[in-house]
């Protein structure tokens, strides 16, 4: 685990699949995972149980904080099979948004995951194109967000916080 673009792409598939075996060795037993509603950590079964199956929309691997993140999302949603409303949430409308786009989500970014300078920063971006729930009839039009932490360490990156879900999604 030393290409850090690599090790979260890997992840990316290995978070959409049903395989625990794949996923245990990716996470250090120290690795901080937990949803953006709640405070408390969930064990990497929760994880895995929420990302399979779903589809990919974006991967994006940083090694510092990035100042791009808005834009590169913005992108990704362009062109994907998504409904167009979910398109309409999740694309810059104009270009002179793009700034305060991207500073919005760097600030948010920073606020959610508190990297350190050197730490390493991974942003996955899934959609389920199941119902959301019991409920509804229509798929889901909020994506999933799986943000990752990680550290260099021998030469090999360690992750050291996963956190998933949506993020307006409220805290319990």
């Amino acid at each position: 685990m030393s290409n850090w673009p690599g090790v979260v792409n890997r992840l990316a598939d290995v978070l959409r699949s049903k395989s625990l075996e794949n996923l245990i060795p990716m996470i250090d037993r120290s690795t901080a995972i937990r949803m953006f509603a709640s405070d408390g950590m969930v064990v990497p079964e929760k994880l895995l149980g929420v990302c399979s199956g779903c589809k990919l929309i974006g991967v994006h691997a940083y090694l510092k904080s990035p100042t791009s993140l808005a834009s590169d999302l913005s992108d990704d949603f362009k062109s994907a099979d998504v409904p167009d409303s979910l398109r309409h949430d999740m694309v810059i409308p104009e270009p002179d948004a793009e700034r305060s786009a991207n500073e919005v989500a760097s600030k948010w970014l920073a606020q959610v995951m508190q990297p350190g300078p050197e730490q390493a920063i991974g942003v996955i971006v899934l959609w389920r194109r199941e119902r959301a729930d019991n409920f509804s009839s229509t798929a889901s039009n909020r994506p999933l967000f799986i943000l990752i932490k990680a550290d260099q360490v021998d030469g090999r990156y360690v992750l050291r916080q996963i956190t998933f879900g949506d993020p307006l999604e409220r805290k319990r």
